[in-house]
């Protein structure tokens, strides 16, 4: 029976000699992979998957348990199956497009039904939110009163929005927050991946702040971009509890190091239409035990 490296390159039809002039290695060191897959270097890893399409947990054949988040962020959220278009467009007309998977789909069709008008389950004091998660490395909660439309679009009709693959945000999550060198990449498939990232997106430093910084967007359109390179920032996001179906009014919160002594700031949700929150940072700190 052939191991789940093996059997990946053999699904893709390629030779170990293919495989090893992708990867730029020996055929041997491949041969010995394919027997020892554990002993596959990380960076190798993520060449792999980006170079398959697959997640690093499917050529590994099994799953990085919680507690080992911290150590082994890049198996923190694995590749889901695309579903196609989130579409939802605001009061004023503004319109925004996440590409989303089939199990974010039953999620917001499932909040949706519960929010119809037949089995409206709205509470005094309180308004709901619509959550979703995005292929694009986004966490996102929509206010409904500020939402006039919500359109779900198969990508077999309509092609779903640019996203890359979750190697690509983790790599500029570990390797490129502080460095203000251009981002080293080696390997054939993560190097070109990197630069069509960069390319779509409008160049580094915009991949950089996608895959590092929360996005407020205000009822008037105005948009507010909050750091969450570390846990301290992360926090008070992971208070909100994201899943949460409503938030009570006058709820305000902290964008800023809960830790600064000398200043802080905070933002009024009652002010607010959109949040969305890089995943993959989000996940990374809540799942550490740093």
């Amino acid at each position: 029976m052939p191991t789940p490296l093996e059997a990946l390159r053999q699904r893709l039809h390629l030779t170990v000699e293919d495989l090893a002039v992708r990867l730029n290695v020996s055929k041997t060191q491949v041969q010995k992979w394919e027997r020892r897959w554990e002993d596959i270097p990380p960076d190798t890893l993520r060449e792999m998957a980006v170079s398959y399409g697959v997640s690093v947990s499917s050529i590994l054949g099994e799953e990085t348990p919680v507690e080992e988040w911290g150590r082994h962020p890049f198996a923190i959220n694995e590749e889901e199956e695309l579903y196609g278009t989130l579409r939802l467009t605001f009061t004023d007309d503004q319109e925004n497009e996440f590409p989303i998977s089939q199990k974010a789909r039953e999620s917001v069709l499932d909040q949706l039904r519960r929010r119809s008008f037949i089995d409206s389950q709205n509470r005094p004091g309180k308004e709901p939110w619509l959550y979703f998660w995005g292929l694009d490395d986004r966490i996102a909660i929509a206010r409904m009163s500020c939402v006039s439309e919500i359109a779900l679009l198969s990508d077999d009709d309509r092609q779903a929005p640019y996203y890359a693959h979750p190697e690509i945000y983790r790599l500029l999550v570990t390797e490129s927050m502080y460095d203000e060198e251009p981002i080293k990449v080696f390997g054939q498939a993560l190097s070109e991946a990197m630069a069509t990232h960069f390319d779509i997106l409008g160049g580094q430093a915009a991949a950089i702040q996608q895959a590092t910084h929360a996005c407020l967007i205000f009822r008037d359109g105005r948009e507010l971009y909050a750091s969450c390179t570390n846990a301290e920032e992360v926090s008070p996001l992971f208070l909100l509890d994201m899943t949460s179906s409503a938030i009570p009014t006058s709820a305000f919160l902290q964008i800023e190091d809960p830790t600064n002594y000398h200043e802080a700031y905070f933002v009024n949700f009652d002010a607010l239409r959109f949040i969305s929150i890089p995943s993959e940072a989000y996940h990374r700190f809540i799942g550490s035990d740093d």
